[in-house]
C-alpha cells in the first residue's frame, strides 16, 4: 500500500498542493515557512522532520478512525470493484435461471413432489 503518511509529510514540507476550485482559485502550491529548514541546525531539522512525520501519520489515523472513511489503495480499490461487479453479474445469471425454472415450473404444472 502507498504510504499515505510520507505523502503527506512531504507535502508539508515541499509544499501542500492545491487544485483550485474550477473557477476564480487557480491551482497552486501553498508553501508553509515552518517546515523551510535551509540553513537551520541539524538537531532542529532533525526534530522537525519527526514532528512532520508524526503530522502525517496523526492525518492518516484521523481518516481512518473517525467518521466513516479509510484510506484504501486505487488498485485495491479497483479489484473490489471488480470482484462486485463479477458477484452482481453472477447473482443476475442465477436470478434469471430461477425465472425460467419457475416459468417453466408453471407450464408443465407442480411436480410430484409438490403435488
Amino acid at each position: 500500500m502507498t504510504d499515505i503518511a510520507g505523502i503527506i509529510s512531504d507535502a508539508f514540507v515541499n509544499g501542500l498542493y492545491h487544485p483550485g476550485d474550477g473557477k476564480q482559485q487557480q491551482p497552486s502550491t501553498i508553501r508553509l515557512p515552518l517546515f523551510r529548514m535551509a540553513g537551520q541546525p541539524p538537531e532542529l531539522y532533525q526534530q522537525t522532520q519527526e514532528a512532520v512525520k508524526l503530522m502525517g501519520e496523526s492525518i492518516v489515523w484521523i481518516i481512518n478512525n473517525t467518521g466513516n472513511s479509510e484510506i484504501i489503495d486505487k488498485d485495491d480499490l479497483a479489484k473490489l470493484r471488480e470482484d462486485l461487479a463479477a458477484a452482481r453479474t453472477e447473482v443476475d445469471d442465477l436470478k434469471r435461471k430461477v425465472d425460467k425454472l419457475r416459468l417453466a415450473q408453471a407450464q408443465t404444472g407442480p411436480t410430484q413432489e409438490e403435488a
